[in-house]
């Protein structure tokens, strides 16, 4: 009698997502941007000041987001947007989120 076979095994892809960001600071009014695999945990360590390059300036509230398959893609918006950060473009952007936030772009309090 043959061996019996294996049954075959699903192999499951993980759906992974990355996320290009803005969140504002509520005690300088500043905006930064970055990009994460985990949107939550990323504003948790941001809030908890374990963020090296912004420590000291929060609490941080998210003000936008955008949805990427690749941590390559969202790391290019994110270069991107750093770019015309403070412009006409940046103000465009959050004008999409239709937060408050937009009045302070407008007035040019980048």
């Amino acid at each position: 009698m043959p061996p019996l076979a294996a049954p075959r095994q699903r192999r499951w892809r993980v759906l992974r997502m990355f996320y290009t960001y803005i969140i504002k600071s509520k005690t300088t009014e500043r905006y930064y941007i970055g990009s994460t695999q985990n949107l939550e945990e990323r504003l948790i360590r941001h809030n908890s000041g374990l963020t090296k390059s912004i420590k000291n300036r929060g609490p941080f509230k998210l003000i936008y987001n955008e949805r990427y398959n690749t941590r390559q893609e969202a790391y290019r918006r994110e270069r991107q947007i750093k770019r015309y950060k403070g412009g006409n473009a940046f103000k465009q952007l959050l004008e999409k989120t239709g937060s408050r936030d937009t009045e302070v772009a407008k007035r040019g309090s980048l």
